[in-house]
């Protein structure tokens, strides 16, 4: 695969995240906006102490894990069927019959939902903190409830909370789509190579701007089964399955926008070899 088909490529699978991006950020800006609302209520009902007491109760993470489940089976169906029928294409078997039941997706979805209900978690809590940091330093500062309420809805808590709304959105839709392509390549009977496609512009991940490259992974083609290698600044060892791969430094996934694609694996004579 030469760089113009991975930036080929890379283009179609950005097309089909972007919107599931829009889709999803918009859904968990609403789950945060609408639980920055009610602690803004319990601030004005109870007080600042005892709202911020209550926090650590209040389960946010459970309203945005449905989201994630609706996310992850959406992905697994898109990714998991482009991956297939483009492998078939390549193979000259697109007449191969194919489609995601499920047992399939079911599969998909528990394996990243592992990922998600930390993803959730770490999601609130920063923003639990956050507003604990905020309402201790307001109550420090002198500022009356009705101040701390306005300071809760803010433009800038908002802005935050969308922020966080995204790169979360971002991260596993690239996660998912990489790993719905994996599950979607397995299912051929022959053998593939995977290949890590990086699109080379100003934000793309490179040492020694970056502590992590990703860069240099543009490319870099191994066997299904064997795993992609990077290093990072200082120079250990990135060991990963694909881009998103939930094992590795937060760093190196956040915000990624890498893509994986495959290529049927061929013998001498030019014929697809059997796994």
């Amino acid at each position: 695969m030469n760089a113009t088909q991975r930036s080929d490529y890379w283009l179609k699978v950005e097309r089909l995240r972007r919107s599931l991006d829009r889709k999803y950020s918009s859904l968990f800006y609403g789950v945060l906006k609408s639980e920055l609302e009610a602690f803004a209520k319990d601030v004005k009902k109870l007080g600042p102490q005892a709202a911020v007491s209550g926090l650590g109760a209040v389960a946010w993470d459970e309203k945005l894990m449905p989201i994630m489940r609706q996310m992850y089976r959406e992905i697994g169906v898109k990714f998991g069927n482009a991956t297939f029928r483009a492998i078939s294409v390549d193979s000259k078997k697109a007449a191969d019959p194919y489609g995601l039941n499920d047992e399939f997706l079911d599969e998909l979805t528990s394996f990243l939902i592992q990922w998600g209900f930390y993803l959730a978690a770490l999601m609130t809590k920063t923003t639990k903190d956050r507003l604990i940091l905020l309402v201790t330093k307001a109550l420090t500062d002198g500022l009356s409830n009705d101040d701390i309420i306005l300071l809760i809805l803010s433009d800038a808590q908002m802005r935050y909370a969308r922020y966080r709304a995204t790169m979360i959105a971002r991260t596993e839709v690239m996660r998912a789509s990489n790993y719905a392509s994996l599950k979607g390549a397995q299912k051929h009977p022959f053998l593939v190579d995977k290949v890590w496609i990086a699109t080379r512009d100003a934000r793309t991940r490179r040492i020694p701007k970056d502590f992590y490259d990703h860069w240099n992974m543009d490319g870099q083609t191994v066997e299904y089964d064997q795993p992609f290698i990077s290093a990072d600044k200082v120079g250990r060892p990135i060991v990963v399955d694909a881009p998103g791969d939930p094992t590795a430094p937060r760093g190196f996934t956040i915000n990624c926008r890498c893509a994986v694609a495959f290529i049927p694996r061929r013998d001498a004579n030019g014929q697809l070899i059997m796994k």
